[in-house]
């Protein structure tokens, strides 16, 4: 099932009298449990890319559609859209330290309004999922960086969003937590069937999506088989 489609998704920013064009023509189908993963240079746009896409920025020109209705975050409607069915998960956690991993977790519940009870009741289910049951009473502090993007893992997926964009997810953690860390979003992947788009410098992890692509001069292409 299509959840997304990007057609010619450009980007440019104002630089004096002058433009930086970072996204030149994008066009990208996004089907419901893709595993879609993102290299190229740093600075190449990549991160930009993701916020387009995500609701977070607009393009310059072109069009985004969700499930074939057309978003900008100028939309009202885009804003209660992106918090229902877009899931987050970046290079630096981002986790409150006064709450708690389980807290943590139940934050977009408690946002969408649903009871404490109940939203922490859903964290420690995923707190199993994500083997960490012993650790929903920790404060981020007392966490490791790999069980910190655990816990960020399993706030993207909480409200069971569409899709989740993962934006360098494995960036600050040693190559045995960052395997762990993607290992983790296959098995979401796979058993729940979660949609994931992830931009990494790591090659291996990107050559083991589903869908590998390389942002480079504003446009996606396939990299070639080695």
């Amino acid at each position: 099932m299509n959840i997304l489609r990007a057609s010619h998704i450009k980007k440019s920013y104002r630089e004096g009298n002058s433009s930086l064009e970072v996204l030149s023509d994008i066009s990208l189908t996004i089907e419901s449990g893709d595993l879609i993963s993102i290299t190229g240079q740093s600075g190449c746009g990549k991160s930009t890319l993701l916020h387009v896409l995500g609701l977070l920025d607009d393009a310059s020109s072109g069009e985004l559609l969700y499930r074939d209705i057309h978003y900008t975050t100028r939309d009202k409607k885009s804003v209660q859209f992106r918090s229902l069915h877009i899931g987050f998960i970046f290079q630096f956690h981002y986790l409150l330290e006064d709450l708690t991993a389980a807290e943590n977790i139940a934050l977009p519940l408690l946002i969408q309004g649903l009871s404490y009870q109940k939203s922490i009741k859903e964290a420690n289910e995923w707190l199993k999922l994500l083997d960490m049951s012993n650790r929903g009473n920790h404060y981020p502090n007392a966490l490791s960086g790999g069980e910190q993007q655990r816990i960020a893992i399993g706030r993207a997926m909480i409200h069971k969003p569409d899709i989740v964009y993962a934006d360098e997810p494995t960036g600050n953690l040693d190559p045995t937590h960052s395997a762990e860390v993607f290992d983790l979003m296959l098995k979401m992947q796979k058993t729940h069937g979660q949609t994931f788009v992830i931009v990494t410098h790591n090659e291996d992890i990107a050559g083991k999506a589903g869908r590998h692509f390389k942002l480079e001069n504003g446009v996606l292409t396939v990299p070639p088989l080695l």
